[in-house]
C-alpha cells in the first residue's frame, strides 16, 4: 500500500468519524493538510509594507487571475533590458557612472 492509499484511507476514516459524530461541523480532525503559500516571505513583505501591487503578485488579494511574482519580475527585467539595448552607454571617469543616450 503506497502513501497515497494510506492518506486516502485515513481521510475516509476521518470523514466517517466526523459524519457519525453528534456535531460534524465541530468535529476536530487530526489529518495533516499541506498548504502552500505563494512566495511566503514575499507575502509577509507585501503585507507589512502595505504593498498592493506586490500583494496582488503573491496572491494576498482577490484578483481575476492568480498572481505570478516570478513572471512579473521577469517582465520588469525584460523591459529594462530592452530599454538598455536601445541605448549607447558611456562611462565617465567613475566606473559606476553610466549615462544612457537614447538611439
Amino acid at each position: 500500500m503506497c502513501i497515497r492509499d494510506r492518506q486516502s484511507l485515513a481521510a475516509m476514516f476521518d470523514l466517517i468519524s466526523a459524519l457519525e459524530s453528534r456535531n460534524p461541523e465541530a468535529y476536530h480532525s487530526h489529518l495533516h493538510i499541506h498548504q502552500d503559500g505563494s512566495c511566503n516571505g514575499l507575502q509577509h513583505y507585501a503585507a507589512l509594507g502595505r504593498d498592493f501591487e506586490g500583494a496582488e503578485q503573491v496572491n494576498l488579494m482577490n484578483t481575476e487571475r492568480p498572481g505570478d511574482v516570478y513572471t512579473h519580475v521577469a517582465n520588469m527585467v525584460q523591459t529594462r533590458v530592452d530599454k538598455d539595448a536601445n541605448c549607447l552607454l558611456y562611462t565617465s571617469d567613475a566606473a559606476d557612472d553610466l549615462l544612457c543616450v537614447d538611439l
